[in-house]
């Protein structure tokens, strides 16, 4: 990934750091101590960047607490699956078998295809995300689900391949996304506070 790339998902990210300081002078912080975080996504999770913040803040605002933290972002990686295996093997292998206390969830950058709005996309976003987190509900009752949006794509530093690039068809992703959190928050175990961006074109 191009470091402006890197450098836009930092932006985008930066936030992030920001609500956690807000979550831990209350009492809702996302975590607790004895946790175990297991982060999922795509290439954007397995880079680590936003993964690190978490950590190091937990690690230097309580340095007393146990929480053990587990990757499982990989490049390329849909609400589907990807090279390191279909869905279900995924959640099996990479999230069930460590029996996380916290999930968080960032997934829809590869899920559009780069390519234009196309009939199917936005059904197989919206039914592979509801099957993910139903599998987590069903498997692991007791974690707190953190939902993530999707990052914004790099349409600046490249070219876009299509008439209104890859945010074009993120933006349309979006309203999909909050309706499939909105039809799954009834349930106690999803965690309500999502870390939020916007998905803009400055082309």
């Amino acid at each position: 990934m191009p470091l402006k790339v890197v450098r836009l998902c930092l932006v985008y990210l930066a936030p992030l750091a920001i609500g956690l300081s807000l979550f831990a002078q209350s009492r809702n912080f996302a975590l607790r101590d004895g946790d175990r975080v297991t982060f999922y996504g795509d290439s954007i999770t397995e880079q680590r960047e936003y993964t690190e913040d978490v950590e190091n803040f937990v690690l230097t605002r309580y340095p007393s607490w146990k929480v053990s933290f587990h990757n499982a972002g990989v490049g390329g990686d849909k609400v589907s699956g990807g090279w390191a295996g279909p869905i279900d093997l995924r959640l099996d292998r990479d999230v069930f078998a460590w029996r996380p206390d916290v999930i968080t969830i960032m997934l829809g950058m590869n899920d559009f295809f780069y390519r234009p709005d196309q009939p199917g996309i936005y059904s197989s976003y919206t039914d592979g995300y509801r099957h993910i987190v139903e599998s987590l509900q069903k498997t692991l009752p007791n974690a707190r689900i953190t939902l993530i949006q999707p990052a914004p794509y790099d349409d600046v530093t490249r070219e876009p391949a299509f008439p209104g690039g890859g945010n074009a068809v993120l933006l349309l992703i979006r309203p999909r996304w909050y309706a499939t959190f909105s039809s799954l928050s009834p349930s106690k175990s999803v965690w309500r506070g999502l870390i939020r961006g916007s998905c803009r074109n400055r082309h």
